[in-house]
């Protein structure tokens, strides 16, 4: 398509005449500038397209990014639940064993006595 409009501009431009009025030289160079023009559209067609591709896959990024943010809170959120429920079991642990040491002391000379307590 591009190749049939620069061919006929070129002729358009000969007057009809073709080579002669153009010369090899300068059509040689206008074919040249045709390709090299062919060959940026191309280019940035590709680029266009890569550079939708890496829209997409930046989407993609930042809502992941996004989950991950929001899983992280959560967890550090958790985690501190689980640090705060660590401490709370370990000071209930403490009083309990203070509770049998308790009881374990108050009840042992009673177990131990052979003599009646009324006696």
């Amino acid at each position: 398509m591009l190749v049939g409009s620069m061919t006929s501009q070129m002729t358009a431009q000969g007057g009809g005449r073709g080579r002669e009025a153009t010369g090899p030289s300068q059509e040689a160079e206008a074919w040249e500038q045709m390709e090299k023009v062919t060959s940026l559209r191309a280019a940035n067609a590709n680029l266009q397209r890569m550079n939708a591709r890496l829209k997409e896959e930046n989407q993609v990024f930042r809502s992941t990014e996004d989950v991950l943010l929001r899983d992280n809170q959560r967890m550090k959120l958790e985690v501190q639940e689980l640090r705060e429920l660590q401490e709370t079991l370990q000071d209930d642990l403490y009083v309990l064993e203070e509770q049998l040491c308790a009881c374990s002391c108050h009840e042992g000379p009673r177990e131990g006595s052979s003599e009646p307590s009324g006696a």
